[in-house]
């Protein structure tokens, strides 16, 4: 990620630092135009190729529970930076954040593959047509 002047922020910290500058400034300038921005959330990680669950779980859908990631894992992973994200979203007028995880990581707090019928995911972390199309609406 650049910083102002060109310089490439190296470290962590530096990295969150110009994010939250990136942030508040685009969220700022929006706002006081009275322009809507809609942040969008990461999708949830998978650790296992959608494809290769429901090859396994042709028929059954116990894959697809057993095998996907929490919603306490997604949020382990994606904390520091969602956080920033929802501050942001909080602070500014006409400035929203829609998180996937809240439609895909329902019951028991497992973000699933999909059900039997049907994949969320496209790879580990890319959403599906379908999915995308229904998080969309």
């Amino acid at each position: 990620m650049r910083v102002t002047g060109g310089e490439r922020a190296s470290s962590r910290s530096e990295r969150i630092a110009a994010l939250r500058t990136a942030l508040e400034t685009t969220a700022g300038m929006h706002s006081d135009a009275g322009v809507e921005v809609h942040f969008a959330a990461q999708v949830p990680h998978q650790s296992h190729d959608p494809k290769q669950v429901f090859d396994e779980s042709f028929g059954r859908g116990e894959a697809l529970i057993y095998k996907a990631v929490s919603a306490e894992q997604h949020s382990a992973v994606t904390g520091e930076v969602g956080g920033l994200f929802a501050t942001t979203a909080a602070t500014y007028e006409g400035v929203s954040l829609q998180n996937p995880a809240d439609v895909l990581c329902g019951t028991g707090g497992i973000c699933a593959f999909g059900d039997p019928s049907a994949s969320c995911y496209s790879d580990v972390d890319h959403l599906s047509i379908g999915a995308a199309r229904v998080l969309s609406l």
